[in-house]
């Protein structure tokens, strides 16, 4: 297996006089602010406050200057930043940070002479195999994130869907948030939050899930250029050690080679112009590129395009359709059939599933693979021969 070594959020140690306790609330009605990122800008210490707004933050005197910076960041607020001296005197003395609500930015509208309407456009990667694939382990920090930038060419769309598979989950529960971030003037990775909402893109991965998918119609956020989207670790539900692996890209971009084929690690070198992948250990850290290869980050997204254009985009696919080959079956598990089983065929992309009957079907060729994922079972994967029909027995 080609380990990656993406992403691997430090544990601290934690020293009583070191530990600060907070409350995050809203400066005008008093009200607590959950999932607030809080963390010292550029250092591998912060943390998220919880559902209630509260927090701990751990301010290591070893690792942090008294002129190092504190940030406080959410949604729909005014950013706060402070000296550490002083967010030690705050909440050694008040234990509470009041945060500004700020002007709700709206998307802009687009006005056109003529009917535009939506068409699909898949963007994003996908996995095909188990090699490659980042984690977040044994956190305390939380707040820390993958993300993946995402090539589209310079049209608005409107992001759709996130769809990511997990290869592991060690956890019970988990508390994932969705951040989409545009690309600063050099790309050193994320910049400005595109999510104008001011609405949390949040999910609870339990345990034994396998493909997820997040849907981001309700945030309509727009984008206009190539993008990046990232998953960050906001609450874990139990104190068990995390766990937590997601598969990655088998390739990257046709555009970039692999150095040597060879894992990427944290110690390496990478090519700033380069694609891939960032991390950051906490909230407010700092974005470090660590890989070429992407995250199996996929998305679906609206374009707008006229009425005809639209028209001869259905038609093309239409006859595309008419024209691939169908492979049917069923997916049985001990001799009864399972519905709600995800099939999608690693070169078309396409994704289907299994009905209540347990019946599907997909489009595939010869020697196109196919993956079978459902909830509380393992993932099958199965090359298509010649045959138009087959059943596909599910394990625990």
């Amino acid at each position: 297996m080609k380990i990656l070594g993406i992403f691997l959020i430090c544990i601290y140690s934690v020293c009583g006089q070191d530990t600060y306790k907070g409350l995050v609330v809203d400066k005008v009605t008093k009200q607590p602010i959950p999932f607030v990122n809080i963390g010292v800008q550029g250092k591998r210490t912060g943390t998220v406050s919880d559902e209630k707004g509260l927090f701990y933050l751990y301010l290591d005197e070893t690792k942090i200057q008294s002129t190092d910076i504190v940030q406080f960041s959410s949604l729909g607020y005014q950013t706060i930043e402070m000296s550490v001296s002083n967010a030690r005197y705050i909440l050694r003395e008040h234990s509470k940070i009041e945060m500004r609500s700020e002007n709700i930015i709206l998307n802009e509208a687009v006005v056109s002479s003529t009917l535009l309407v939506p068409i699909i456009k898949p963007v994003g990667y996908r996995s095909t195999d188990n090699n490659n694939y980042g984690y977040w382990k044994d956190n305390k920090a939380l707040g820390g994130e993958l993300a993946t930038r995402i090539e589209v060419n310079n049209q608005k769309r409107k992001l759709s869907s996130l769809e990511f598979e997990i290869l592991e989950n060690l956890s019970d529960s988990l508390l994932l948030r969705v951040n989409v971030y545009d690309i600063g003037d050099n790309d050193g990775g994320p910049n400005q939050n595109l999510n104008k909402s001011n609405k949390n893109i949040l999910y609870t991965l339990k345990k034994h899930e396998v493909i997820v998918k997040i849907d981001l119609e309700p945030y309509n956020i727009l984008v206009n250029s190539s993008f990046y989207i990232s998953l960050e670790l906001v609450k874990r539900y139990n104190n068990k050690p995390v766990g937590l692996v997601l598969a990655a890209a088998d390739k990257n971009d046709e555009h970039i080679k692999r150095a040597n084929n060879k894992p990427i690690g944290l110690g390496m070198t990478i090519p700033e112009k380069s694609k891939g992948t960032y991390r950051r250990y906490a909230s407010q850290g700092k974005w470090i590129k660590v890989s070429n290869i992407n995250m199996a980050f996929y998305l679906e997204t609206k374009q707008l395009v006229s009425k005809d254009k639209a028209k001869k985009i259905e038609d093309k696919q239409k006859k595309d359709r008419e024209k691939r080959r169908i492979v049917s079956g069923f997916t049985i598990f001990k001799g009864e059939v399972i519905p709600n089983v995800n099939i999608y065929n690693s070169r078309t992309k396409e994704t289907s599933f299994s009905d209540v009957n347990g019946k599907f079907q997909i489009h595939a060729k010869k020697n196109d693979v196919l993956f079978f994922t459902r909830q509380g079972y393992n993932k099958v994967s199965l090359k298509i021969g010649k045959e138009r029909a087959l059943n596909v027995l599910m394990q625990l």
